[in-house]
C-alpha cells in the first residue's frame, strides 16, 4: 500500500482521543517531517519513493 492510496474516499473515524481521516494538501508539512525519518522505512519494508519524500506530488 501506498501513501497515494490514502487519499481515496475514507470515512472518517473518530474517537475520543483520536480523529484518523483522508490525507489533504495542508498535511504536506506533518507528512514531509514524519515520512523524512529513515527509521521509518526499516520497518515498512520498502525504499522512500518519489512521492514519500515529496508528499506534495500527492495531490498534484
Amino acid at each position: 500500500m501506498s501513501l497515494k492510496d490514502y487519499l481515496i474516499k475514507k470515512p472518517v473515524l473518530e474517537t475520543e482521543r483520536l480523529i484518523l481521516r483522508e490525507l489533504r494538501p495542508e498535511d504536506t508539512d506533518d507528512l514531509r517531517e514524519w515520512m523524512s525519518d529513515p527509521g521509518l522505512y526499516l520497518y515498512w519494508g520498502k525504499r522512500p519513493g518519489r512521492h514519500d519524500l515529496n508528499p506534495e506530488l500527492l495531490f498534484t
